[in-house]
């Protein structure tokens, strides 16, 4: 019978550092055998307002975040769409983005610089940093998003429904992201394929779209893990940053005053 297992370790980023982010952190990571991602909403939703009870006493938990404002961490919580978060605060569908001249335009009509020959998923994270963090911050309960394109789930299970969309679930709570998960992709065949296109992408010919030539490209696989895939079955993985919860249980601005790891 297969176990959950979990892990509790030092990683490393090599994002520029802020008060939210140090290149060295803390990650609680866990799977949990026979779950999909849907399963990972309801135990760190479970984890973190526990967590919240146990520090303030019992009870429905108020936290306050000094520059975002209050938020209330008693269950349940919202759970959006990346789809209806992008349409409802960014003006564009997830469909719509996938056209080159369309999200020119957006980006034109938000004053924003378009990145002309970036991969798709840096056009992603811009309108996401510029029109869905925002109104990710005021909310005053932590926010699932979740359904996320593809060419930002590189290892994620496709959804049922959509083959664009996978099965990945992020949590946010005012202006700090605590976790990324998703239920696990066996088919070694379509991590392959998902490979060689981040590839091309990352290298020689990318565009704002992702269609380009694989050709010259060369992709380094890991042969033993696409060998195991498929004995995984299904299986839901998890991340969560320990001293971005404890800034948030503690009510705390700066990474820097709880910082875990070297």
């Amino acid at each position: 019978q297969r176990q959950r297992i979990y892990q509790l370790a030092p990683v490393f980023r090599r994002d520029p550092e802020d008060s939210r982010h140090r290149k060295s952190f803390l990650m609680l990571e866990w799977y949990c055998p026979n779950k999909g991602y849907t399963h990972l909403m309801e135990e760190v939703e479970e984890l973190v307002s526990t967590m919240a009870a146990e520090e303030w006493g019992g009870g429905p938990s108020k936290i306050r975040r000094r520059l975002e404002g209050e938020i209330d961490l008693t269950p349940p919580w919202p759970k959006i769409t990346v789809s209806h978060a992008f349409k409802e605060w960014a003006g564009v569908s997830i469909e719509e983005m996938r056209d080159e001249r369309r999200m020119q335009n957006v980006f034109e009509q938000k004053g924003l610089n378009p990145p002309l020959g970036d991969p798709w998923e840096t056009w992603f994270n811009m309108l996401f940093v510029h029109c869905v963090e925002p109104r990710l911050r005021e909310m005053n309960k932590p926010v699932f998003l979740y359904d996320y394109p593809v060419e930002v789930g590189l290892m994620a299970a496709p959804h049922s429904h959509d083959s664009t969309l996978v099965q990945r679930v992020e949590l946010f709570a005012r202006d700090l992201e605590l976790l990324n998960g998703y239920t696990e992709l066996t088919d070694p065949q379509e991590q392959m394929r998902r490979w060689r296109e981040q590839c091309v992408g990352d290298g020689v010919a990318s565009t704002a779209t992702g269609k380009v030539s694989a050709e010259g490209s060369k992709v380094h696989t890991d042969a033993e893990l696409l060998q195991a895939l498929p004995e995984l079955g299904l299986m839901a993985g998890a991340a969560l940053g320990v001293e971005r919860l404890l800034m948030l249980l503690w009510e705390l601005e700066d990474i820097a005053q709880v910082s875990l790891s070297w």
